[in-house]
């Protein structure tokens, strides 16, 4: 038998092993992302839902461009806020109506303490497919998205008036590196068992290996003394079959 040959079989283990290792990693780790994209999705979906039934519809209406003052705009502002500063994750929270073709801000929630929150009318740019589904029902982001404010995943839900009508949305936001960085822990904790999983099979495999080697030379040896015994001896050696 050639003794290379189980030497080549453990080589193939240990490769086989690392590929299945990293295809099982990579499974995970996608199955993790897409996991966590729709519990943040969910959860987004719900914080705008909670934030859009407390806002009065009818006053919200009524709202128009130099209202930032009023008690209507200050009421609906400030129970975004609590909305915000009640949920760590998320980075902004606004209204939003149709106008026209267009969308416009309404109330938002970080206006008198943010030098770039929106003013009433300010017109938003692009306005997403998931976005503008918001003003039938709740609704997230698929993918993450870019504007002025940063790249952030949103979810929406619609504020109604008294008669039930659709008036506007509630927008929430979390900011990409929040959900980045969640994601990467994550993957780190995959990755970290993939490795370790691959090491210990690969030891293991070491271990019979080694053995198997140690097993081979003294197998070796042996059948090196037989046939020394042979050539050397001087007397004539018989082998009977019993």
């Amino acid at each position: 038998m050639n003794l290379r040959t189980p030497r080549i079989v453990s080589i193939l283990l240990i490769l086989f092993v690392l590929l299945i290792a990293i295809v099982t990693v990579y499974s995970l780790s996608s199955d993790t992302r897409s996991t966590l994209k729709g519990s943040i999705q969910d959860k987004l979906i719900f914080t705008a839902s909670i934030a859009a039934s407390d806002i009065d519809g009818d006053s919200f209406v009524r709202l128009n461009q130099g209202d930032e003052n009023t008690a209507a705009f200050i009421r609906i502002r400030d129970q975004l806020r609590r909305v915000k500063e009640a949920s760590p994750d998320v980075r902004f929270i606004y209204t939003m109506r149709k106008s026209g073709e267009s969308v416009e801000f309404v109330v938002d929630g970080d206006y008198g303490y943010s030098s770039d929150a929106a003013a009433i009318g300010e017109m938003y740019p692009e306005a997403q497919p998931r976005l503008l589904d918001g003003f039938s029902g709740p609704s997230a982001d698929d993918e993450f998205t870019t504007d002025q404010w940063g790249t952030v995943l949103s979810g929406y839900s619609p504020i109604r008036d008294s008669t039930g009508a659709v008036v506007g949305i509630v927008g929430v936001d979390m900011d990409s590196s929040l959900a980045t960085a969640k994601m990467d822990r994550i993957n780190l904790i995959l990755y970290l068992i993939g490795i370790i999983a691959m090491i210990f099979v690969t030891l293991g495999i070491i271990v019979v290996e080694r053995r198997r080697a140690i097993d081979e030379k003294k197998l070796e040896e042996s059948e090196e003394q037989y046939r020394l015994l042979f050539e050397r001896a001087r007397d004539c050696i018989l082998l009977i079959d019993a």
